[in-house]
């Protein structure tokens, strides 16, 4: 598993989207996600994806109002289940 980073921007992520797809791919692709290996969850995010628009942009402001909602949901689920997964792990490049 990778997380996309700054040496992945300057292509817009493309190279590494074609040659990879992580999970939640068609909803992030590539920015972030997460997966459960055993009694871990791990969360794996793009902290660089806010600013791959225009800064102040309402792209900008739409990917990382994105990214927050879904790792704020995610983090509430993963929380729900800490008695058989008391591990969460946050990743990123």
């Amino acid at each position: 598993m990778m997380t996309p980073g700054y040496y992945e921007s300057p292509q817009n992520y493309s190279y590494l989207n074609f040659r990879l797809q992580m999970p939640f791919y068609d909803h992030s692709k590539n920015q972030y996600y997460s997966f459960n290996q055993g009694k871990i969850h791990f969360i794996a995010i793009n902290y660089l994806f806010y600013k791959t628009e225009q800064e102040g942009s309402d792209k900008q402001k739409d990917n990382a109002n994105r990214m927050y909602q879904w790792v704020k949901n995610d983090l509430a689920t993963a929380n729900a289940t800490r008695d058989y997964r008391p591990w969460i792990v946050i990743m990123s490049h």
